[in-house]
C-alpha cells in the first residue's frame, strides 16, 4: 500500500489479496498503536487522536 511501510499482500486471487491486505493493515495499525508510534491518517481517520484518548483514561 502506498505510504504504508511494510504493508503488502500477495495471493492468487483479488479477493484473497484483499483479505490478506486487510489483515496485514490491521496488524500494522495494532502494533503501531501498542508501541505508541504515530499512525498515518488514513482516509481522514486519525487513530492517533483516538489512541491518546484511550491512553489518557
Amino acid at each position: 500500500m502506498p505510504n504504508l511501510q511494510a504493508v503488502c499482500a500477495n495471493n492468487e486471487t483479488f479477493k484473497g489479496c484483499r483479505s490478506e491486505l486487510k489483515k496485514t493493515l490491521s496488524d500494522w495499525i495494532a502494533l503501531g498503536l501498542k508501541l505508541g508510534l504515530k499512525i498515518l491518517i488514513i482516509d481522514g481517520i486519525n487513530l492517533n487522536e483516538i489512541n491518546q484518548s484511550v491512553i489518557s483514561v
